[in-house]
């Protein structure tokens, strides 16, 4: 059961999609993190995450990489632990 107050915290996330479906942007303002802006690609894959606006980007936050299935394999830069992107991944 959720409490009959709204309860908003720093773990709250937003979203933001294109008319399609696709993600374009990620916030998560309490904590004071910066939105994350997404690019996809003709098959609607993210292909980069930036802190700006901007497709193609200049120099991307991070990049993404898909096998022949389409499914996301690595993202780079690697994350702290080095680890590649899982299936279920909430990027």
């Amino acid at each position: 059961m959720y409490p009959a107050t709204n309860h908003v915290s720093a773990n709250d996330h937003g979203f933001a999609y294109d008319p399609i479906g696709n993600r374009r942007q990620a916030t998560q303002p309490l904590a004071g993190f910066s939105p994350e802006y997404y690019c996809t690609n003709a098959l609607n894959q993210i292909l980069t995450i930036n802190d700006a606006d901007t497709c193609p980007p200049g120099s991307p936050n991070k990049s993404l990489g898909y096998d022949a299935d389409g499914s996301a394999t690595l993202i780079s830069p690697r994350t702290v632990l080095g680890e590649q992107v899982r299936a279920d991944s909430n990027f």
